[in-house]
């Protein structure tokens, strides 16, 4: 991500236990489109997975790769980004012929929500939730609320040429404004 209008920026609240992320990318999500023919729908939702993946690679302090997936037996079969410790990335759709416009759900169809951590030192982790939500910011949410159990929100947004995100995490040791974030 080197032009200026690609941005990743953390921030922690002072006094409190509450941490964030904020993403935008522009010429870093197209160029990784390009090579690809992608349906407009596809690119929205590779853009909102390609700002997770950076969201959440920026909350881990390790050397690897960040993997996040989204695999159906839909028409929309696999969403997958690598995301580099570096933050550099790549985005990949799969697909059948009879896509079209449709909820996440719709899409995908019976889904599983698979992130993988892959340090370079140490154990490969994967996590591995049903994808039942209406949306993928939802999916994710459930995702650190079962697996992580770190009280996380998360905002995403993606028009087909630019692709942001916003994460906000209650740290364990505040419980109280763990229950404030989520309202």
């Amino acid at each position: 991500m080197s032009r200026t209008d690609n941005a990743v920026q953390r921030f922690i609240f002072e006094n409190t236990d509450i941490r964030g992320e904020i993403v935008s990318l522009n010429h870093s999500y197209v160029d990784a489109l390009a090579a690809h023919n992608y349906p407009e729908m596809v690119r929205r939702l590779l853009g909102e997975l390609v700002a997770s993946a950076l969201l959440l690679s920026t909350t881990l302090k390790f050397e690897g790769l960040l993997t996040l997936q989204a695999r159906g037996d839909g028409p929309l079969t696999l969403l997958m980004v690598e995301c580099t410790d570096q933050r550099s990335f790549r985005a990949v759709a799969q697909f059948k012929d009879d896509l079209s416009e449709g909820t996440l759900q719709e899409l995908l169809g019976k889904a599983s929500l698979l992130i993988t951590v892959d340090p370079v030192k140490g154990k490969r982790y994967q996590g591995i939730v049903p994808l039942e939500k209406e949306t993928l910011s939802a999916s994710l949410e459930d995702y650190f609320t079962q697996s992580v159990q770190l009280q996380t929100r998360l905002w995403l947004a993606c028009d087909g040429q630019t692709c942001g995100g916003f994460l906000l995490q209650a740290l364990p040791a505040s419980v109280e404004l763990s229950e404030d974030i989520s309202r």
